[in-house]
């Protein structure tokens, strides 16, 4: 997403822009947020907003009597994250007397085709969610979206309500009162975020109607309603697009002519040709892939072939293929059974930072401030991704099989701002013939939020694990098929967008018997 822009008060309600709609929020001028207990109740909420509301025993966490951070300078507090969680300052009044008026709320879906779910709601300040299961809820606002776009009982499992902005995402749970974490919006930045003060006053947030982070891929497999069939299809387009699902070159291309066919229909050489794609290739090809290569800086070079002609080409070749399905969802179903096949299909994604690795002038790097590297961390039912936010590729892929994790805070976080919580992957590898145990840092300040959605995870598969008589599902015993259907790609592969780059990566070894033997 981009920026959005400054919000525009006009009578008594605020406008707010995202993505070419405009989601417009009643402002009740006599709304005054609740007592200081209650508020603090609801920050802690959204603060563990994807955990249970009593945290299990984490079976699969490992401990450190010491951090390998400590060598490199960031000293990291192996404390639990109910200690290290900090209250949010509450919003300040907008006036002194509450008063129960309706609220008029604007829900988006990623589908671009339809506008927004304008819904009118009594007592909006103070409505939650709602439960968001088979049965009907209490009066929520996820019921009242499901009624207006009147879906099927199964849409109640599929999707969520997110609260969503180009800063942070959070997919909402039912006791949460979509008023209020917005009235705290400003303070959720500040805690999980590091923006610049100017960015967190402009951010906004907006509610969205997408999938929920919990479904599994299974049970998504068999959603047959058309509505449905379409939004999961848009989710698709715009994760891909937002670079946030790796791929081929080859791969985009393919999803680029069902995309093509499904927006514009059967190919038309007399209308579409390179000219008319030109106008239309961002929202079908990821940033990195319209980026400009330096050789084609260079005057009288140019590239064999544009990322519009490479559209014009596969639009034409997919129309070919299943021009007669046009008007039927089976097209979004064949660009859903691609995604469906990416490890990280239907994550949650949050924003951090790794140490970058350094063969070569890595001392020189460090001092001129470039030693880190951003990335998204991806975490979904199946396992964690870490992604090289500028190239689009995977770094690291794991499965909850293969894992153990940990959250840590240093000491110093509460008072420096650069000193962020971060988050230990370990796992083990082959090495010159001898089993090893890699550790793995992720700075963050989402890190207690990635820690919260992989608890969550493992919580749920070994539930259902033990529902089904699987035995445990996080002990690297079972699952062992479905963890090599979909990870094949992150193993098997050399050099490519998809696959595992541990050399690639600043890991610590240690071996069978816990001693450190390289760190680097």
């Amino acid at each position: 997403m981009e920026n959005q822009g400054a919000d525009v008060e006009h009578k008594g309600t605020k406008i707010v822009h995202m993505d070419d709609h405009v989601t417009l929020i009643q402002i009740d001028p006599a709304y005054s947020p609740a007592d200081e207990s209650t508020t603090e109740t609801q920050v802690d909420g959204t603060e563990k907003l994807l955990k249970d509301d009593e945290p299990k025993v984490k079976t699969t966490k490992f401990s450190m009597s010491s951090s390998p951070d400590e060598e490199a300078g960031k000293t990291v507090d192996n404390k639990g994250t109910e200690a290290s969680a900090t209250p949010l300052t509450r919003p300040p009044p907008l006036s002194a007397q509450t008063s129960v008026r309706p609220l008029d709320i604007c829900i988006f879906t990623r589908d671009r085709t339809v506008p927004g779910i304008m819904l009118t709601v009594e007592d909006g300040q103070n409505v939650t969610v709602g439960e968001q299961t088979t049965q009907r809820s209490q009066g929520g606002v996820f019921d009242m979206v499901i009624e207006e776009l009147k879906l099927p009982k199964e849409a109640r499992e599929v999707f969520a309500l997110w609260l969503i902005s180009p800063l942070l995402e959070l997919q909402l749970k039912p006791h949460h009162v979509p008023f209020k974490l917005t009235c705290q919006w400003s303070a959720l930045l500040k805690k999980y975020t590091s923006e610049k003060e100017e960015n967190i006053l402009i951010d906004e947030p907006a509610l969205i109607f997408q999938r929920n982070v919990y479904l599994p891929r299974a049970k998504e497999q068999l959603v047959d309603n058309p509505d449905m069939l379409r939004m999961l299809f848009y989710e698709a387009v715009y994760n891909i697009v937002e670079s946030r699902y790796p791929c081929e070159e080859i791969h985009y291309d393919m999803l680029a002519g069902l995309q093509a066919l499904v927006e514009f229909g059967a190919f038309d050489s007399q209308m579409h040709n390179s000219e008319f794609y030109s106008d239309h290739v961002k929202q079908f090809y990821p940033e990195h892939l319209r980026r400009k290569k330096l050789y084609q800086y260079i005057p009288g070079l140019r590239p064999k072939t544009t990322v519009e002609k490479r559209l014009m080409s596969r639009h034409g070749s997919t129309s070919l293929q299943y021009g007669d399905l046009i008007n039927d969802n089976t097209i979004q179903r064949k660009y859903l059974e691609f995604c469906w096949t990416l490890p990280y299909y239907g994550s949650a994604f949050f924003h951090g930072q790794i140490e970058r690795k350094h063969t070569k002038g890595r001392k020189l790097v460090e001092l001129i401030g470039d030693s880190d590297l951003d990335v998204l961390v991806a975490v979904n039912r199946d396992g964690v991704f870490v992604i090289n936010e500028n190239t689009v590729a995977v770094l690291l892929g794991l499965t909850y099989q293969e894992l153990s994790w940990e959250f840590a805070e240093s000491k110093c976080a509460k008072n420096n701002p650069n000193c962020m919580p971060c988050l230990f992957l370990k796992f083990e590898v082959v090495d010159e013939q001898q089993t090893v145990s890699k550790l793995f840092q992720i700075f963050s300040k989402e890190a207690i939020m990635v820690d919260a959605l992989i608890q969550s995870c493992v919580d749920m598969l070994e539930a259902e694990s033990q529902e089904t008589g699987g035995g445990d599902a996080v002990d690297g015993k079972t699952a062992e098929n479905t963890k090599q259907a979909f990870f094949s790609r992150l193993t098997s592969m050399d050099d490519t967008h998809m696959c595992n780059k541990m050399d690639k990566l600043c890991l610590t070894t240690f071996n069978a018997e816990g001693e450190c033997i390289d760190n680097r």
